[in-house]
């Protein structure tokens, strides 16, 4: 290290929690030294493993956080000591700072550090690689509760006090997660039984909505063969109103109701036990009123671990070796320019994020819902993990870590959803839908309805008009959204669902990936919205639909059947194989037969600025011959300036969509349903 680097090293000391007084590494200096830098380091340090060790043994609680996150992963956890001093160790950190906006004190750091590991200096095999987060844990650098000693069980009475603390905590100092008063109450309850009462259904029409009408919501996982017993009907309806039996309930739900018990909280709602599950009706009723039932209620309960088991016996609550936590954490003080000191912890990510990728619970869409518009989770998976709309905490981090740098660092989906919308606005939607076409349903009928709850919430804020997964305000460009379907194509339900203009009309593959053209500069809009409508029964506007429309002016371009056999040639991924195919994409939502040519149109809707000048069309076929009324089924882009001379209809249309004023030719009317 050079001698510039270490004393550059002042702007920032490290001093571990064991000894105030210990000086850091030379390679902990080196990573404070970083932070001279205006926004993000990359500097790899590289060290053998008996450095490491040797400053482990020294006391430096960064190298012994990374000493143990190293020995912990196989194939190292099997090595003897001399083995592990071989090994070839390199990482680098990604930095970032918070300054005070008047006096340009630093107040926090965010960062990540990537480490890749070798057996040996000869590298001859692929390393193995991880990530740590730098978090702050807490603005106190005196906080007893730190101390928090991690139980064997998520069932322990210290578990639970943790979580009674939380949600006391956040009830009476975060404003944002007090923004919905109670004011509503789902149509059934599960009353617990506090004081020894039996557990049963309760209509809530005679209850009274203060205090003491507080409830959790549940959210699980039903697996792969749910057991129907444990489900309400008009069968058990009048019975479980007297008493639920325990043995008719999943272990699961057994213990959420202990849970919702030891909380002192008198009720809990839970799907399958407080909807009529033999019943459409009041399941369509009941589905419909998805935002309120979460919204309202005090603490949503997320069965996380359980749900990645398909044993029916799997439980909300989890038995795990202490080490599993106790050394994913080390507390560090980190003293900087300005007389700054904040309380950081080095960990992994998944000792405050949950996702798709660690928990099956989260690859359901109805869960999507359910986790953003509560206003609090405890999520149970190996350890008790927090997420509100103003921090996150968990049994590893029990007062809590920096909302910043989960936002920064990952693209974990946060609660506090009013604030997305109004620093994002439609962005933030559009982030909503990319996380949820990558979930699943078990049945493709509830893809409006497991997204319904969340658009009712977001049209308010929006104050726009929701159109069946569209906005009103976006038109037209949202229209020109494009679905990755994989290998297959999607098809659309022989129910009628919604109109083809919208990616809900499709049944998708899941997970899929979703693009629209949002935050994009329109260069030119080459068609005039004359009207959008959507048509709903009475209290259905969000879920259901039976008719709707969009009617459009602009200028319709036929393939014709003489193209069409080029034209609608298509591989495995959707495109075209018109003209030059590589600046062509191509996207067909349905799969289309050679006899539709005559049939199939383009429409050009805008020119839109990529990192080149696209022509963005949509791909539509007439209901009939000669009709003006289309389906959509698909989309099409473009590059007016990279044609080649035998893509003469791309030529035509280039002209229109380049034009000065595209709207003073004749243009004709149509309706997409």
């Amino acid at each position: 290290m050079s001698e510039q680097n270490l004393n550059n090293s002042d702007s920032l000391l490290l001093e571990s929690d064991a000894n105030l007084h210990a000086e850091p590494c030379l390679a902990c200096r080196k990573v404070s030294s970083e932070l001279a830098t205006p926004y993000y380091s990359f500097d790899q340090i590289r060290l053998e493993g008996r450095e490491l060790w040797t400053s482990t043994q020294n006391h430096c609680n960064w190298c012994a956080s990374l000493w143990g996150e190293i020995t912990r992963r196989s194939p190292f956890r099997e090595m003897n000591e001399s083995s592990l001093q071989q090994l070839d160790i390199a990482y680098y950190i990604m930095l970032d700072k918070e300054e005070d906006v008047d006096s340009g004190a630093v107040s926090r750091i965010i960062g990540r550090l990537t480490c890749r590991v070798w057996p040996s200096l000869a590298r001859l095999v692929e390393p193995c690689c991880f990530e740590l987060e730098i978090v702050s844990t807490s603005e106190n650098l005196d906080v007893i509760s730190l101390r928090y000693e991690i139980p064997e069980r998520t069932s322990s009475p210290s578990s639970h006090i943790l979580a009674s603390q939380w949600i006391s905590n956040c009830t009476q100092n975060h404003e944002k997660c007090c923004i919905d008063k109670i004011s509503w109450l789902p149509t059934r309850l599960v009353n617990v039984g506090l004081d020894g009462v039996v557990t049963r259904l309760v209509e809530t029409k005679e209850i009274s909505k203060d205090q003491n009408s507080q409830y959790f919501a549940l959210s699980h996982r039903w697996g792969a063969t749910p057991d129907h017993s444990s489900r309400l009907s008009s069968i058990n309806k009048l019975a479980w109103m007297e008493s639920i039996p325990a043995d008719q309930m999943p272990a699961t739900f057994q213990d959420a109701i202990q849970f919702t018990r030891n909380m002192n909280i008198p009720y809990i709602w839970i799907d399958s036990l407080c909807i009529m599950q033999d019943s459409s009706e009041d399941w369509s009723t009941e589905a419909a009123l998805m935002d309120k039932v979460y919204a309202q209620s005090l603490c949503n309960i997320a069965a996380s671990y359980a749900s990645s088991e398909e044993s029916p016996n799997k439980r909300l609550f989890h038995t795990r070796t202490r080490d599993y936590i106790d050394t994913l954490s080390v507390k560090q003080k980190f003293f900087m320019k300005k007389n700054h000191q904040g309380l950081y912890g080095l960990s992994p990510n998944s000792n405050y994020v949950v996702s798709r990728t660690d928990f099956a619970l989260y690859k359901r869409a109805w869960v999507l819902q359910e986790r953003l518009l509560s206003p609090r989770t405890i999520h149970f998976s190996k350890q008790l993990m927090w997420e509100c709309r103003e921090k996150r905490a968990s049994e590893a981090f029990p007062m809590g870590i920096s909302l910043i740098a989960c936002n920064f660092f990952s693209r974990d989906l946060l609660k506090d959803w009013r604030s997305g919308l109004q620093e994002q606005g439609y962005k933030f939607w559009y982030h909503i839908l990319g996380e949820y076409v990558n979930c699943s349903l078990t049945y493709s009928s509830d893809r409006l309805v497991a997204i319904g709850a969340i658009a009712r919430e977001f049209q308010i804020e929006l104050n726009d008009v929701y159109l069946a997964g569209l906005w009103k305000k976006e038109l037209p460009f949202n229209l020109l959204w494009k679905i990755d379907r994989g290998s297959s194509f999607p098809s659309r339900p022989v129910t009628y669902r919604c109109p083809t203009w919208s990616w809900v009309s499709l049944d998708i593959s899941y997970p899929a990936r979703m693009c629209v053209i949002s935050g994009l500069k329109p260069q030119q809009v080459l068609v005039k919205i004359v009207e959008a409508k959507i048509f709903s029964p009475l209290g259905r506007a969000y879920t259901q639909y039976h008719a709707g429309h969009i009617r459009l002016k602009g200028k319709l371009y036929s393939i014709g059947s003489k193209d069409a056999d080029e034209w609608l040639c298509v591989d495995d991924h959707g495109v075209f194989l018109g003209g030059e195919k590589n600046l062509i994409a191509s996207k067909l939502d349905i799969k289309i037969r050679k006899s539709e040519g005559s049939r199939i149109y383009l429409i050009p809707i805008a020119t839109v600025d990529w990192l080149i000048n696209n022509i963005e069309c949509l791909v539509l076929r007439s209901v009939s011959m000669g009709s003006m009324v289309f389906n959509r089924v698909g989309s099409f882009s473009f590059n007016p300036w990279c044609l080649g001379e035998g893509d003469t209809q791309l030529h035509v249309i280039s002209q229109f969509a380049t034009a000065k004023d595209p709207f003073l030719g004749d243009l004709e009317t149509i309706t997409i349903i």
